[in-house]
């Protein structure tokens, strides 16, 4: 399961991206999805992917890709946790 957090960035002191990519990341390496609202400490929205192995890589908030990624995650959740209440917290487990 990969667990999506959002996180805002008053917490964060910069921006944590300094470059992002746009190329595709396979659902099956992603372990973690992080995504960290525009605010005053970093002005863009950041969306981050830890892989399972353990590298992390910035993606473009405009990646026309991303959401389907999301939905493929969700939709495997959804399989996986078909009994399971809904989270409760910001971080959801794939």
């Amino acid at each position: 399961s990969v667990p999506v957090s959002c996180f805002p960035a008053v917490a964060l002191h910069r921006c944590r991206c300094l470059r992002t990519v746009s190329h595709r990341v396979p659902a099956r390496v992603v372990k973690k999805i992080e995504v960290t609202p525009a605010s005053g400490h970093c002005r863009r929205t950041e969306i981050l992917i830890l892989k399972k192995s353990g590298s992390t890589v910035c993606v473009d908030p405009d990646a026309k890709w991303f959401p389907e990624l999301l939905n493929a995650l969700q939709k495997k959740n959804a399989t996986f946790n078909s009994t399971a209440s809904p989270p409760t917290s910001s971080a959801t487990d794939f």
